[in-house]
């Protein structure tokens, strides 16, 4: 049911709809233009240097690896205007082929002006690398093998895109091509292709790699040192694995992980855990990977003895134990034929994420969202009280899109949302609706969160949060199915009624807002402060001035409601947005205190109906309030002389209401 079926049903005043539709089409056209006129203003400000602040953030992501944070720094490149520049889509295209999101990388790619990705060799590289590192290999060899132009970089991204995809006996012919062609590889060719030969366990194709790596002398550095030492274990040839590891010039972790794993996976345990003790007389401190390779492979093979030498030089080194590690310990005793030390293990867990779920909502509440998150990634066993605390942690500190991608691995990990974590959800939701352009906001909302708030009963209070999180995001129709078929007449409350007003009011249905306040005031409940502010909201972008005065004459009489600032601002853009600009600054002016965000709506106003005189005096005004670094005033200040007359901006900074740097 639709707010004009509703009405039909319950309210009986007819009024001037077409009127004030057509004053609220104008606003809308009018506020186009305005947008379209500082989308191109914002870009004649764009320099050098937000480009190159814009590719290291770019490039930063990308060697982190962090999906979640890619989509945030794709997001700013959008929001600055810049979504179309060809060499940032070409970075956030490598970006997100190193992290993972095949859908990202088509977003940009798209935004690229009439891209040819046949001719453009980086622009051809980076879409093959995304391929191969979401694992979409055909498509990859459709760009690869159509590309005009084929440097080593571009080879190597097929190289390793076959080789990390399961596609061995691909890359090594690929090789042959290659070489064929007279294409002259680099360490980072022959790394993959060893990589390719260990998994296939070939270790003739790998000696002709190892061949050619000699000849050009990079047997003795580390990374392919240990591509070498790798093959040659994973073949059984022990031997020469360690011998080529002797021929590493700079040994370090990495270097004795390769070498203790290949003695590992070959079942040599007693000379595994020697080289492991001769590491430490080497100076070189274990990481994560020696003790997690050395816990798993020695599990069942080694005494109660040296299970327990093992777990007690893990807690020597203080390095991080995950759940995973802590449970594989666990089962290292049990193998070991100790139930005892299992057990005792386990209880020091079972301790620890108790007060870990309390950590993280109290670091969440103080707004110390790295405390939060630290505390839980060092869980050792979260549970769906853990993943909810930290998903609303984040959520109610404006890191939504970190929220979404712990609901992501939350689901990956076989973990069940409950009500509170839906909730959490949601709020995630509004803010991404928040931080996206208008148009964008309705796909904010994935699938799964819908999926998972069909599986609870419903209740006011989950249907409220679901309708505001709908026309957060835009989408009026889902918010109105809600209210009008979903929450029966008796069941709603004050904040339901307040959030279907607000979803007219910031949606820009003035009118809609407005009937529907007249229901809520006929069904006998309060309005609040929210309510008035939403309903102001709500006449200035109808045209409504008359009935904006008199909902806000009437708010202390008939509803018990003092004047906030909030409500001053929207009065002032009522009058603004009307051209009543002349009241809308004697209203400021008999204001108890001043407001920076008050003069700043005049000045939006005035800049709508070039008013250049009273719009330089907000923008004083609102400059009196602010810090140096806000020059925001100034900028629509700037907008306004140029639309009126462009040599009219050159007079204004000459004489300092305009600052030139």
């Amino acid at each position: 049911m639709s707010i004009r079926a509703w009405r039909a049903k319950s309210l009986q005043h007819g009024s001037a709809a077409s009127l004030g539709e057509a004053a609220l089409l104008e606003i809308q056209r009018l506020a186009a233009i305005h947008r379209e006129g500082k989308q191109q203003q914002d870009r004649n400000l764009h320099g050098e240097q937000e480009i190159k602040d814009h590719a290291n953030r770019i490039r930063q992501c990308g060697r982190a690896g962090d999906l979640a944070e890619a989509e945030r720094v794709h997001a700013a490149v959008l929001r600055s205007g810049l979504g179309g520049d060809r060499f940032l889509s070409n970075l956030l295209v490598e970006m997100y082929g190193r992290c993972g999101g095949v859908e990202g990388s088509r977003t940009a790619f798209d935004a690229i002006e009439s891209p040819n990705v046949y001719s453009d060799i980086f622009l051809g590289t980076a879409i093959v690398n995304m391929y191969g590192k979401c694992g979409s290999i055909h498509d990859a060899e459709e760009i690869f093998f159509r590309m005009e132009h084929r440097d080593v970089v571009a080879w190597n991204a097929m190289l390793s895109a076959y080789a990390h995809n399961g596609y061995e006996l691909e890359a090594a012919k690929l090789f042959q091509e290659m070489e064929h062609e007279g294409v002259k590889a680099d360490r980072v060719v022959f790394v993959s292709l060893l990589e390719a030969c260990s998994k296939l366990g070939d270790l003739e194709q790998g000696k002709v790699v190892h061949g050619r790596v000699t000849e050009l002398g990079f047997e003795a550095e580390d990374v392919l040192g240990h591509a070498l030492v790798n093959l040659y274990g994973k073949c059984g040839a022990l031997e020469e694995a360690r011998s080529l590891f002797g021929k590493i010039v700079s040994k370090n972790v990495v270097s004795w992980n390769v070498l203790i794993t290949a003695y590992l996976q070959n079942g040599l345990v007693e000379d595994a855990l020697k080289l492991f003790t001769e590491m430490a007389l080497d100076g070189t401190r274990p990481d994560d990977v020696t003790f997690n390779n050395l816990v798993n492979l020695c599990t069942g093979v080694v005494s109660l003895e040296q299970a327990r030498i093992l777990h007690r030089r893990l807690i020597e080194s203080e390095i991080h134990v995950d759940a995973v590690m802590r449970n594989a310990v666990m089962n290292l005793y049990v193998k070991a034929g100790s139930l005892e030390d299992a057990r005792a293990e386990f209880y020091r867990m079972e301790v620890r994420d108790v007060i870990g779920n309390t950590l993280i909502t109290s670091y969440g509440q103080c707004g110390n969202i790295d405390a939060s998150r630290a505390v839980f990634t060092g869980m050792e066993c979260k549970n769906v009280i853990s993943w909810t605390s930290s998903i609303v942690a984040h959520a109610t500190n404006g890191q939504a899109s970190q929220a979404m991608g712990l609901l992501h691995q939350m689901h990956l990990e076989g973990v069940h949302p409950n009500k509170v974590t839906l909730l959490g959800l949601i709020d995630a939701c509004v803010s991404l609706a928040a931080a996206v352009d208008k148009n964008e906001r309705s796909i904010v909302i994935p699938e799964y969160v819908l999926s998972v708030a069909s599986r609870f009963e419903s209740t006011i209070v989950l249907e409220t949060a679901l309708l505001n999180m709908h026309a957060k995001c835009g989408n009026v129709e889902e918010a109105e199915r809600i209210f009008f078929e979903k929450m029966a007449d008796g069941e709603r409350d004050s904040i339901a009624w307040n959030a279907m007003v607000s979803a007219y009011a910031t949606n820009g249905h003035g009118l809609e807002a407005i009937e529907l306040f007249y229901g809520m005031v006929l069904q006998g409940v309060l309005p609040t402060s929210v309510t008035l502010t939403s309903i102001l909201s709500g006449c200035s972008h109808a045209g409504l001035v008359g009935q904006g005065i008199r909902y806000f004459a009437c708010m202390v009489e008939d509803h018990g409601v003092t004047p906030t600032a909030d409500h001053m601002n929207c009065l002032v853009d009522l009058l603004g947005r009307a051209g009543w600009l002349r009241e809308a600054e004697d209203l400021i002016r008999k204001m108890p205190a001043g407001d920076p965000l008050t003069w700043k709506v005049l000045l939006g106003a005035c800049r709508l109906h070039g008013d250049l005189e009273r719009g330089t005096n907000a923008a004083r005004k609102a400059s009196n309030f602010l810090d140096h670094c806000d020059s925001s005033p100034y900028v629509l200040l700037s907008n306004m002389y140029l639309e009126k007359d462009p040599q009219s901006l050159t007079n204004c900074e000459s004489s300092g209401l305009v600052p030139t740097s």
